[in-house]
């Protein structure tokens, strides 16, 4: 089993007001997903899954599980990692 890691995107640019902070996760140093603030804390939790319906080969599904904050769902990916990698075929995004 791997071990996911994450790595935090800050607000930038002249919009920032209206932007959300998002954490990338990673897998093997590339992107498998992220977690985003939908609104007042209220996190939630995406991965970029292998699809064969789609063209490009891959589509991106969000968990129904949300969380109060980011590190419960950093906290749910790192105990959770065995079940989520054997269960999604994650498609790694290279960066």
């Amino acid at each position: 089993m791997k071990k996911f890691t994450f790595k935090k995107h800050k607000k930038e640019g002249s919009y920032r007001s209206f932007q959300k902070d998002y954490t990338d996760v990673k897998l093997s140093g590339n992107k498998v997903g992220w977690i985003t603030e939908r609104e007042y804390e209220k996190y939630e939790l995406w991965f970029s899954v292998k699809s064969t319906e789609h063209t490009c080969g891959w589509k991106n599904i969000k968990l129904k599980a949300e969380f109060k904050n980011e590190k419960d769902a950093r906290e749910f990916i790192t105990t959770n990692a065995a079940k989520l990698q054997e269960k999604l075929e994650l498609h790694q995004h290279i960066d």
